[in-house]
């Protein structure tokens, strides 16, 4: 995935990420990996469930244009492009729709962490992952996850 876009090995990879987020080594903690990313250490787990959010955010742009307009990132020009994708860009596209389901079923066990950052990046990979209309039956059981026992 690059600035956003998805490719035909993007969901396959998602699918790989998604079945190791509970892997031993997952709580190794390790640096930005770019200069620009000067924040502090974070875990091998925090990264893989930022990275799958980005999958989940960029395979929900375009499904609702009343949503995507009502986000601040949103440019007019964008709209324009949509219909210029070419067939293997939307089969990408919507491989990772499809598969969503699966990425949510590995994630919401992170709803419920005992570290904090590990269930804030789940929030964040959660959310857009529960705008799928295949998604909203799961929207009560994360609320209740989230909810402060």
């Amino acid at each position: 995935m690059h600035q956003g876009s998805l490719y035909t090995v993007t969901a396959p990879v998602a699918l790989f990420v998604a079945a190791i987020l509970d892997h031993p080594v997952g709580p190794a903690e390790h640096e930005g990996a770019f200069p620009w990313d000067h924040g502090p250490p974070r875990s091998l787990r925090v990264s893989l469930l930022s990275w799958l959010g980005r999958v989940a955010e960029s395979a929900a742009y375009g499904e609702d244009p009343a949503r995507d307009r009502a986000n601040w990132e949103w440019q007019p020009w964008h709209e324009d492009r949509r219909s210029e994708r070419d067939s293997e860009e939307l089969a990408a596209v919507q491989a990772c729709r499809d598969i969503r389901p699966v990425l949510y079923d590995a994630i919401e066990p992170f709803l419920s962490s005992s570290d904090p950052r590990v269930c804030e990046t789940a929030l964040g990979a959660t959310v857009p992952l529960l705008f799928a209309p295949a998604l909203t039956d799961r929207i009560p059981r994360a609320a209740a996850l989230l909810r402060p026992g």
